[in-house]
């Protein structure tokens, strides 16, 4: 993609949704908190980041997803 995704879940945890992401170095260039629950649909859209692999970090919680995502 071009820095632009979609993240879907059904949040059961009834607790905020946290979605970070890091570059492969490990520095945090994304990060947001969402107060909505049940089923989540939002676009994230990182912004002018450089081509490269990222980390995505979805947290629900307790429970947290980690995602490769590629930027072209």
């Amino acid at each position: 993609n071009r820095g632009e995704f979609n993240v879907r879940l059904n949040s059961t945890s009834g607790e905020a949704i946290t979605i970070d992401a890091y570059d492969i170095r490990g520095r945090k260039i994304y990060n947001n908190r969402f107060d909505q629950f049940g089923y989540f649909n939002e676009v994230i859209n990182l912004g002018p980041v450089q081509s490269g692999i990222y980390l995505t970090h979805v947290t629900d919680g307790l429970s947290t997803q980690v995602k490769k995502v590629i930027i072209r």
